[in-house]
């Protein structure tokens, strides 16, 4: 099966003869190929984003052999792309019909979902770690730096407080960050979205001010 068989449904042809299921494959094919680029950008394979896709534009939850058969990979590779996708909450395994112990994946469609929820695991990781590192590295440099004093080595001493500042300026920054992820983890998602939405058209507006136009003619104010 060719990858446009896999990706196209039947359909009717659409007025002026276009063929739908051609022209389906190719905007499913197109946003497939820039969901694979897209997913380079965040450090993920090319792969995540073409499983993703598929995913994503299937009708139902498709199975690793059906992932397989429409992606091109292997197997095995599709297997890892999957469950790295459950972990960032882009996909999720389910049940087939006729249940059984085969798995079914579906793409989660709600992306501000998805990344909502991995920043927020991936946040509350990374606040644990560095303030964790930073606590017993703090101890480290102020045990240092006072066994430095008393030797009285004031240039390993200025070294040693040097970087101890740089410890605490960091240790505040998480802090910080901390209190940032909590709020952000509290917000009502709806009234975050709400903002985001207007805060995009703004930016459009501010961005593409001749979509006011479609004409995209300049008009020129002339005196009366």
């Amino acid at each position: 099966m060719s990858e446009d068989d896999a990706l196209a449904e039947p359909g009717p042809a659409c007025e002026g003869g276009e063929d739908v299921d051609e022209a389906v494959a190719n905007a499913r094919n197109d946003v497939i190929a820039a969901m694979e680029q897209a997913a380079t950008m965040y450090g993920l394979p090319r792969s995540a984003g073409r499983i993703y896709g598929l995913l994503y534009f299937a009708e139902e939850p498709l199975s690793l052999d059906v992932l397989a058969e429409r992606s091109g990979y292997a197997k095995s590779t599709v297997s890892d792309v999957t469950n790295s996708l459950e972990e960032i909450y882009f996909a999720r395994r389910v049940s087939g019909a006729g249940g059984g112990r085969k798995s079914y994946f579906e793409a989660e469609r709600d992306i501000w979902y998805a990344m909502r929820q991995a920043m927020q695991d991936a946040g509350r990781r990374e606040v644990e770690l560095m303030r964790r590192t930073l606590s017993e590295s703090e101890r480290e440099l102020e045990a240092a730096l006072d066994a430095a004093e008393r030797a009285a080595d004031p240039e390993r001493a200025a070294t040693i407080a040097d970087n101890l500042e740089r410890v605490r300026d960091l240790q505040s920054l998480y802090r910080q960050f901390a209190v940032s992820l909590e709020l952000f983890e509290q917000f009502p998602v709806e009234r975050m979205l709400g903002i985001l939405a207007r805060f995009a058209d703004d930016v459009d507006h501010e961005a593409f001010p001749e979509s006011d136009d479609p004409s995209g003619d300049d008009h020129e104010e002339t005196e009366t």
